[in-house]
C-alpha cells in the first residue's frame, strides 16, 4: 500500500476543478501522486520528470500550511452583507482544513516514497512530519467526546480543522490518522527505532480515534452515533 487514504471519488472530482478553485487538491499532493505514477511507468520521457515532481511536493507541503486562506476578488466596492461575509469565512476555513489534511497525506506518500528507495533518513523525516501534523490537527481525537488537549511535546498551537460535515469527511480523517499511525509504527519497528507517535495522556497525544471502517455504510452509522449528541 502506498498509503493513500482519502476518498477516491471525492478526490478525483476535486482534482478536475480549475487551478484557482479553493477545493482543488494542493500541488504538493498532486505532485507526489504524479511522482508515484511515474515510478510505475515504463516511459523514459516521464522518468526524467520524477525527481522534479518529488521536489515540488516537498516544497509544496510547506506552502500548503503557510497559505491556507482563500483570496476572494470582487469588483464591486460596496460593503459585503453579513451573510456573504459568513459564507466567505466558511469557505476559507473549509478550504484551509482540507489543505491541512492534504499536507498530511502528501507527507505519508513522501515518506513511503523515500522508504521504498532505501532512503531511510528522508523517509523518517517525512514520517515524523506526518505524525506532527496529524497530532497538531487533532486527528488522534477524531470523534472523541472529550475536549482535545494541546499537545505538549509535538506541536504547540493546534492546526484547527473545521467540524466534520458528513460521513465522507469523517472516514477520511479516521483513515488518514491510522495510516500515519501504521507508517510510524511499522517503519520504526523495521528500522529498530522508537516510535514518534505515543499514546500518552500527559503529552496530549492519547489516542481516542475509532478504528477505520471498510464500508461507507459502517462509517455512516459511526457518523450518526458519534455526532448526534
Amino acid at each position: 500500500s502506498l498509503g493513500f487514504t482519502m476518498d477516491e471519488e471525492r478526490f478525483q472530482n476535486e482534482a478536475g476543478l480549475s487551478p484557482d478553485h479553493p477545493y482543488r487538491p494542493h500541488d504538493s499532493l498532486l505532485s507526489i501522486i504524479y511522482a508515484w505514477g511515474i515510478r510505475f511507468t515504463l516511459t523514459p520521457e516521464l522518468k526524467l520528470r520524477e525527481e522534479a515532481f518529488v521536489q515540488r511536493a516537498i516544497v509544496g507541503v510547506q506552502d500548503t500550511l503557510a497559505n491556507t486562506q482563500v483570496l476572494v476578488t470582487v469588483s464591486d466596492s460596496r460593503p459585503f452583507p453579513p451573510a456573504f461575509s459568513a459564507l466567505t469565512l466558511s469557505i476559507q476555513d473549509e478550504a484551509a482544513s482540507r489543505r491541512r489534511l492534504q499536507a498530511i497525506q502528501a507527507e505519508v506518500l513522501l515518506a513511503n516514497y523515500f522508504f521504498c528507495l532505501g532512503q531511510t533518513v528522508e523517509g523518517r523525516y517525512h514520517a515524523n512530519a506526518a505524525v506532527t501534523l496529524a497530532i497538531g490537527c487533532g486527528l488522534h481525537r477524531t470523534g472523541s467526546a472529550e475536549s482535545p488537549s494541546t499537545p505538549s511535546g509535538l506541536m504547540q498551537g493546534a492546526l484547527q480543522l473545521t467540524p466534520v460535515n458528513n460521513a465522507v469527511e469523517l472516514t477520511e480523517r479516521i483513515r488518514i490518522f491510522w495510516e500515519v499511525f501504521n507508517l510510524d509504527s511499522c517503519w520504526n519497528a523495521a528500522l529498530n527505532q522508537a516510535r514518534f507517535l505515543s499514546d500518552d495522556r500527559v503529552r496530549g497525544t492519547q489516542i481516542d480515534a475509532p478504528w477505520p471502517m471498510d464500508t461507507m455504510d459502517s462509517v455512516h452509522n459511526t457518523f450518526l452515533l458519534t455526532f448526534r449528541l
